[in-house]
């Protein structure tokens, strides 16, 4: 077999590796077994597998041989946990725009009731700065979804 990949888990048992495994699929007759393994290519890039050993059998039942299936899901790991850290980002920026909003709400009552013309001049300021907190916040994780969804059709 190529390099032996790292076993993360087994349908029933614990293996040391691929090739443990699948000796012990054709040692104890078994029909077939789900193995998830990371490997990593000669080119150095990781690789998330699923496996599927199948024993290949005679007519008369004799063990012949196994047949693996590999599946790199890689790729879909990778997404996934794009999509946890878009609904982090998500999250933290939900959190800066409800406290922003907040600032400005508070600054905005604070200026109605003021008759202090300095005090208003730096309500006025401070909402200004908070909107333009927004501003940058709501560009920059425009920007980062641009770019992400860039990288994604590249």
């Amino acid at each position: 077999m190529f390099r032996d990949p790292e076993l993360v888990s087994s349908s029933d048992g614990a293996y040391a590796n691929l090739s443990e495994a699948v000796d012990a699929s054709l040692r104890e007759k078994i029909r077939f077994r789900q193995l998830q393994a990371q490997y990593q290519t000669p080119a150095r890039e990781e690789r998330a597998l699923d496996i599927t050993v199948t024993s290949v059998r005679a007519p008369d039942g004799e063990v012949l041989g196994a047949a693996c299936l590999i599946n790199d899901r890689t790729e879909m790991t990778q997404i996934r946990r794009q999509e946890e850290l878009r609904g982090e980002m998500s999250a933290e920026m939900a959190l800066d725009l409800r406290t922003s909003l907040a600032a400005i709400s508070g600054y905005a009552q604070q200026l109605a009731a003021t008759g202090d013309a300095e005090l208003a001049r730096q309500l006025a300021a401070d909402i200004a700065a908070e909107a333009a907190h927004l501003d940058r916040t709501i560009g920059g994780f425009l920007a980062s979804a641009k770019a992400t969804s860039a990288g994604a059709n590249a």
